[in-house]
């Protein structure tokens, strides 16, 4: 879902006001959004959405760097230092979950030469798994920052 806003246009184009009805019904076979007093919960019930994020609470270095940003943004070499990994594992980790959707974005930092460096931070706060016999589910509280600026969450929740 990297290229949400793609589809949707697309689907706009050629369905119109309908386009809604059709992504949530594609939405809905991945994820729900919940909402629980001042939270707000992805639940995901898709095997493999539920198998890469517990894939990377598997691996103890990933687990770490979600858990070093959790709420507070940094830049990749200070996650590196910070959960004390390997330089090249190190990037090699954090692009993958960056690639996984697990880390986003989140303003940057403009170095002593010039450059422009970006920070990342969890795209969640909390993380709940359930395993009701053979099926488990994943519920993710998201981020604040995620909830109103996301095209998709907003497509998810509407009525």
């Amino acid at each position: 879902m990297e290229q949400f806003q793609k589809l949707d246009s697309v689907l706009r184009e050629y369905f119109g006001a309908a386009a809604d009805g059709l992504e949530q019904k594609f939405l809905k076979s991945v994820c729900t959004v919940n909402f629980t007093n001042d939270e707000t919960w992805l639940v995901i019930d898709n095997s493999v959405l539920t198998g890469v994020i517990l894939g990377s609470f598997g691996d103890d270095d990933k687990k770490r760097i979600l858990g070093a940003l959790n709420g507070n943004p940094l830049i990749v070499s200070q996650i590196i230092d910070l959960c004390s990994i390997a330089q090249t594992s190190g990037y090699r980790k954090v692009n993958a979950l960056i690639d996984d959707g697990l880390l986003v974005p989140s303003g940057y930092i403009t170095t002593n030469d010039g450059k422009k460096v970006s920070k990342y931070r969890s795209v969640f706060d909390n993380i709940k798994i359930d395993i009701v016999k053979n099926k488990i589910t994943v519920s993710l509280r998201l981020a604040k920052e995620d909830i109103g600026s996301s095209t998709i969450l907003t497509v998810c929740t509407q009525a």
